[in-house]
């Protein structure tokens, strides 16, 4: 159900905002985890997925979905944290650019899912924020990206906060679905 949802609502503004620039992006990389997150989580990976729309000339906002995976030291344990995140991005230049910087910033919930063969799972969520910058260009016709993310959130586990928080290197390509620029 609440894939449908995501999905319905994702739909209804591809449409409703028709006069301005829209893309959907996809992308992967991986994930350095840090503070206390890192004190058993290995180095891992994370995909994204989202759609961005102009709302001013070089901002946009956007809504994005992250799922990664960091296993652990102990053999069978890994988490999965699952990102669901809207926020602005600033671009610095133009269409006519071959190379655009940019920066982002965006908020929301991350869930900490855990799984272990000896332990069971447990997942729990929490307000998150993440910010970075990077650098978009022409590939082939399609829209190509890197950038540079850090990612976290305060989760609460029976009474006792604890930060998962990771930088990511990602790469992905987004397509431009309103046939503008």
């Amino acid at each position: 159900m609440k894939r449908f949802v995501c999905l319905t609502v994702c739909a209804l503004a591809l449409t409703a905002a028709p006069a301005f620039s829209q893309s959907i992006f996809v992308g992967v990389g991986p994930t350095f985890p840090t503070g206390d997150y890192s004190e058993y989580a290995n180095t891992g990976f994370m995909l994204v997925g989202g759609l961005t729309f102009e709302i001013a000339n070089n901002l946009d906002i956007y809504g994005e979905v992250g799922w990664g995976q960091n296993n652990h030291e102990q053999e069978g344990d890994k988490t999965n944290p699952v990102t669901f995140m809207g926020g602005l991005v600033y671009g610095f230049g133009g269409a006519a650019s071959p190379v655009e910087p940019y920066v982002f910033g965006g908020a929301g919930i991350l869930q900490h899912r855990y799984s272990s063969d000896e332990f069971g799972d447990e997942s729990d969520s929490g307000f998150g924020f993440q910010g970075g910058a990077g650098v978009g260009f022409d590939l082939a016709g399609l829209g190509a990206w890197v950038e540079g993310r850090f990612t976290s959130a305060s989760i609460d586990y029976d009474g006792v906060s604890e930060t998962t928080a990771y930088f990511a290197l990602v790469a992905g390509v987004s397509i431009d679905l309103s046939g503008g620029d």
